[in-house]
Parts: C-alpha cells; structure tokens; sequence
C-alpha cells in the first residue's frame, strides 16, 4: 500500500481556557457540529499547575490547557486547521505566540519502496551485525522564509514513518489564523518532502 497519512494536527500555541473551550460552547458558537456523542475529560495536572480538557468532537480530537490548543485527526477528509481558525476568530484577543501545522505518515516496511537511513554505509539491516536494531531515526530543521520545518525519519522492524512540522511564530490571533490558513500548503509540501528525501510517494 506505501507510506500513507497516519494523523494530521495543528498546535496553536497560546493562552487558551480549557473551561471556555468545550463541545457545548463550540456548539453555541457555530464552530462545529456536536451531535451529541462525544467524549468529555478533565484533568488537572499537579505538577504544571494547569487544567487541561480532552474531548472529540465531529471526528477531531480535541486537547486544550492553559498554554496550547491542539486539534487532531485520523481522518483525511476533515481539516482541523478550519476549525481552529474558527476559534481564534472567535477569541480573537486571545494571546498567541505559534502555530505548527503537523503531519505523521506511516508505512509498513514490507510495503517500503523508498530509501533506507544509513551512517557510513549501515542502516538498518546492517547494524544486525552488533545487535539486535530497535530503530534508527533522523531529524532535520529547515528554515525557509517565516517558517521553520522539521522532518524527522523513523524506521523499526515493522514500521517506517516520517513526521513533519511547520512552525511559524505569532503575534496575535489574526497572524496565526493566517498560519493556519496554510495547513494544506504544508501538507502538500510534506507530501514532496517524503517524496524527495525518501524516494517514496505518498499513497492517497
């Protein structure tokens, strides 16, 4: 099958109430469609002195504390980079200082056609030779014109996956809603960079 999209998110990084940010106040807000079958948790965590809520709601897993608000989804059909957009235009004097627009790709290593990590010559196969190999990974940090790109490269016995990020400072709600509005952008441009550093297309 190739490597496939895993999930997709987008962190918003800024001073969100995890009291105000609830299915029944997106409801009320026209955000989205709660239709009532959803999964509500609060928790508060002691040692970071801050409340956090853990919903899903109309297929997008939500979590929100006091520091961040991260909307997530297994499905490639729906956009949680729309749904946060909503909410900044919603609180928009909510302080904010960025956005990451993140996209997790995974593929079975029987089904693998791309290129292999190596160091000096030994990837994974190879590394047999000392032990049993767990996994090899590596990371680059890319810096384009306002924003920063990381990729990171996975590969175990079972599985390869390939992890990007674009991270893009904001000053204000109104900048990072205009982050935001480059979710799909950047997805498509993850979609290149697996393609180019990997050599293996991303299947639909």
């Amino acid at each position: 099958m190739g490597i496939c999209l895993q999930s997709k998110d987008i962190v918003v990084a800024g001073r969100f109430n995890p009291y105000i940010i609830t299915p029944q106040w997106l409801a009320e807000q026209g955000v989205c469609a709660i239709d009532g079958d959803f999964e509500l948790e609060f928790a508060f965590a002691v040692e970071a002195r801050k409340a956090i809520v853990h919903f899903v709601a109309d297929g997008v897993k939500w979590h929100v504390t006091d520091s961040r608000l991260t909307l997530s989804t297994t499905d490639p059909t729906r956009d949680p980079s729309a749904i946060a957009v909503a909410v900044m235009e919603k609180l928009p004097h909510t302080p904010v200082s960025a956005v990451g627009n993140n996209f997790h790709f995974k593929c079975d290593r029987r089904d693998w056609s791309g290129g292999h990590s190596q160091l000096n010559g030994k990837g994974f196969e190879e590394l047999r030779a000392y032990g049993e190999p767990i996994s090899i990974s590596w990371s680059s940090l890319l810096q384009q014109s306002g924003v920063r790109v990381q990729i990171k490269f996975e590969e175990s016995a079972d599985h390869i996956e390939v992890h990007t990020n674009h991270h893009r400072d904001a000053g204000n709600c109104a900048q990072a809603c205009q982050a935001a509005r480059e979710f799909q952008s950047d997805f498509e441009k993850s979609k290149q960079l697996v393609l180019s550093i990997t050599g293996n297309e991303v299947s639909q």
